[in-house]
């Protein structure tokens, strides 16, 4: 095969993709101009007579783009692109008016005698296939750039006398942007997020925009502004969205990156805190399983000290002010501070009950006075003068009575101290368990140790 043989393929091909679209949308649009003929004999004669100048308006704009194919000269030197927007505007109108009817039948001989391509086929298959529209709703919903807004619902429709109808011009722009994405097109991609971003963050100056670059409508009339005017004020509004949308993604990618770093960092020092405290563990044999729940238990009170903390910035909640608040973020933090300080001593009993490195002068690990001073220490963390001094406390400063009980209720869920919370001989349960005996080596109890 000649390389002409294969230019001529490549080339059938390309014009057989943009015709078959161009089919489909001809195809779309023809359905629309029949609805609203119908829908133009159903209404009111002043209702008919605006659809009909509407529609004389469109024709004629049809006609001034199909007037090119009876010029030889015209499709000697017309693009892929050329071809497929006058196939689709012969498609859309040939059941409307006669000069596209006869413009659709150049279109067709035209094009096979050029390419070899029957529109006429790929006109049935339009019908049957997932409309380009469609597609190019998908593509903006998945990929359009940020204030991009054309596949919207209340963009592809226009109120006419409180109904809503298609609206053919916002369907052609979001089709425009769909093909230039695909083709990676960036100079229309780049003008439509323009106009775009200008539409929504300053509609005033949009409307200027529309004034420069639009076509104007007189008694089914149209002219085109000065090409010009049109591409320098397209060139100001992509430099104008450049200039404000670049520093915005710069800021955001600053952001992003910072928080990638403190992320990283965060991630670090959790790493090296994990290494420490296995190395802990492993110089000193049962003390991982201590410092475990101590850290759970401390975790669990900076977390409802965050809470609190959190409510108080808020400016309270129904039962409690923010001083009242931040109160009880200050004990939570007070008690986890407890279980913290409390790490050497666990750390000494786990390591002396696994046969660690002991001294004559240290207790064994189930020496009776331990245990008694453990439970003094139970009592003297829980007693009732701490209670009661509390309640006064928060009474001065006039504590509605449903709160202190809260909190006193609260209190008493957390009131074993951290030394016990976390070793086997004290329950993490805070109901209260009765003691059939004591086994050999246990301390007193609270009732001796109160009398």
């Amino acid at each position: 095969m000649s390389d002409d043989d294969e230019v001529g393929q490549e080339v059938g091909q390309n014009v057989r993709i943009a015709l078959t679209i161009a089919m489909q949308m001809g195809e779309k649009f023809a359905r629309l101009r029949e609805e609203l003929a119908r829908d133009a004999q159903a209404r009111s004669a002043a209702q008919a007579r605006e659809l009909s100048a509407r529609f004389d308006a469109e024709r004629g704009a049809a006609r001034a783009t199909l007037q090119v194919v009876d010029r030889p000269d015209w499709w000697e030197k017309a693009s892929i692109q050329d071809i497929s927007k006058v196939a689709e505007t012969a498609q859309a109108w040939k059941n409307h008016d006669p000069i596209a009817e006869r413009a659709s039948a150049v279109v067709q001989r035209e094009v096979f005698e050029r390419y070899g391509v029957d529109t006429a086929v790929l006109r049935d298959a339009a019908g049957q296939a997932k409309s380009e529209l469609d597609r190019a709703r998908e593509w903006a919903t998945n990929s359009a750039p940020e204030h991009y807004h054309r596949h919207d619902d209340d963009r592809l429709t226009m109120d006419i006398r409180g109904r809503a109808e298609p609206d053919v011009n916002a369907e052609r722009a979001l089709i425009t942007d769909y093909r230039a994405a695909l083709a990676g097109d960036a100079g229309t991609l780049e003008l439509s997020a323009a106009e775009e971003w200008k539409r929504d963050t300053d509609p005033a100056g949009f409307q200027d925009y529309r004034v420069q670059t639009s076509i104007d409508w007189n008694d089914g009339e149209f002219r085109t502004a000065d090409p010009a005017a049109v591409a320098a004020a397209r060139a100001a509004l992509v430099e104008e969205w450049k200039d404000t949308v670049a520093p915005e993604r710069a800021r955001a990618g600053a952001e992003v990156t910072e928080a990638q770093l403190l992320i990283a960092e965060a991630d670090r020092l959790d790493r090296a805190n994990d290494a420490r405290n296995q190395e802990a563990a492993r110089e000193t044999p049962g003390a991982s399983d201590v410092d475990n729940g101590r850290a759970e238990m401390a975790a669990q009170l900076e977390a409802r000290a965050s809470d609190y903390d959190r409510d108080a910035a808020a400016g309270g909640t129904a039962n409690a002010t923010p001083d009242e608040l931040r109160e009880l973020a200050s004990d939570a933090r007070a008690q986890a501070q407890l279980f913290r300080d409390d790490a050497p001593a666990e750390r000494q009993e786990a390591a002396q009950g696994t046969g660690g490195p002991s001294t004559e002068s240290a207790p064994p690990a189930t020496d009776p006075r331990a245990s008694a001073s453990r439970e003094a220490g139970e009592i003297a963390y829980d007693s009732a003068e701490r209670r009661q001094s509390t309640i006064q406390a928060m009474e001065a400063k006039g504590v509605p009575p449903h709160v202190i009980e809260a909190r006193m209720s609260a209190d008493s869920a957390h009131a074993t101290p951290p030394s016990a919370a976390v070793t086997s001989k004290a329950p993490m349960s805070t109901v209260p368990q009765t003691r059939r005996g004591r086994g050999q080596g246990q301390g007193a109890d609270r009732a001796d140790l109160s009398r």
